[in-house]
């Protein structure tokens, strides 16, 4: 059986995600939209210094 993720696993991945973007990318996150979307998949917009990212 296929499970959904939680809340709190879901952040802890977003976190993850800027973590990872600031350090590699250098561009800092200004606003995160999450894309509801998809099947079992986590999707946010992203909003920073240099553009838009999905």
């Amino acid at each position: 059986m296929i499970e959904s993720l939680s809340n709190e696993k879901a952040n802890m991945i977003l976190q993850e995600l800027q973590v990872e973007c600031e350090s590699l990318f250098e561009f800092q996150i200004q606003k995160v939209i999450p894309i509801h979307r998809g099947w079992l998949n986590l999707k946010w917009k992203l909003e920073t210094d240099v553009g838009n990212f999905v």
